[in-house]
């Protein structure tokens, strides 16, 4: 039996699309794999809990991490984006004492369509996280100023999905510098927690193929391939 574990965040605000991605991550599931979902939330109700344990058909576990959003009160939001988009920055730290060597990040408006099984098992490359291409975004390590040099060899990443070697990021204090570049570089920040984990993981990033996080704004209904994503 395969042991994954998948990470996600989410208040109350968004319970119904939680549910719709842990809902579908199971329906493509591998038979022979089992997943512990961590979620990360401040105010998540029991009636909510209970539909996520309802989900799980007892073979997979959802446990909860309760944190506080004044923590990130320093972190830039606007009218979608709050607090709860911080918090997967915080979550290598607080599970560094867990027998946990990778972790999945979903954000919770996805739709899972591909056994994650495959991305989880994902080669990194010794870099610190895998990810997608943020296609549009050519010159966005530079306008958050990362070294001309790196940022000329690398690429935006879109960090709504995530493969997290833990080890490597608590390793590399990525917590640490991520929260310090917010409270200090928040005048050159246009996409939230997504620029920050740019500007202190570029050059440490293995991209993954688009199928696993499909960015339907990108397309059109003339271009876009007409075959089955992975996650949308």
């Amino acid at each position: 039996m395969k042991n994954i574990n998948v990470l996600l965040a989410a208040d109350e605000n968004y319970a119904d699309q939680l549910q719709i991605t842990i809902k579908t991550t199971l329906e493509n599931l591998n038979k022979k794999t089992r997943v512990n979902f961590i979620v990360l939330s401040n105010n998540l109700s029991n009636s909510t809990k209970l539909a996520l344990k309802k989900l799980a058909h007892g073979l997979h576990t959802v446990e909860y991490l309760d944190l506080d959003p004044s923590v990130f009160a320093f972190c830039p939001t606007n009218s979608h984006i709050n607090k709860t988009a911080y918090y997967r920055i915080l979550a290598p730290q607080l599970l560094a004492k867990r027998n946990i060597d990778r972790i999945l990040y979903l954000d919770v408006d996805l739709l899972v369509r591909h056994d994650l099984t495959e991305l989880y098992d994902a080669e990194l490359n010794h870099n610190i996280v895998g990810a997608v291409i943020d296609t549009g975004q050519a010159f966005a390590l530079n306008r958050l100023g990362v070294d001309p040099v790196v940022a000329a060899n690398n690429i935006y990443f879109n960090s709504g999905i995530l493969v997290i070697d833990i080890k490597k990021w608590n390793e590399n204090h990525i917590t640490e510098k991520t929260l310090n570049y917010i409270k200090h570089q928040s005048h050159l920040i246009i996409f939230h927690d997504q620029d920050a984990l740019n500007a202190v993981l570029a050059g440490h990033v293995q991209m993954l193929h688009p199928k696993w996080n499909l960015q339907i704004r990108l397309f059109s209904e003339n271009t876009v391939q007409l075959t089955k994503p992975t996650i949308n």
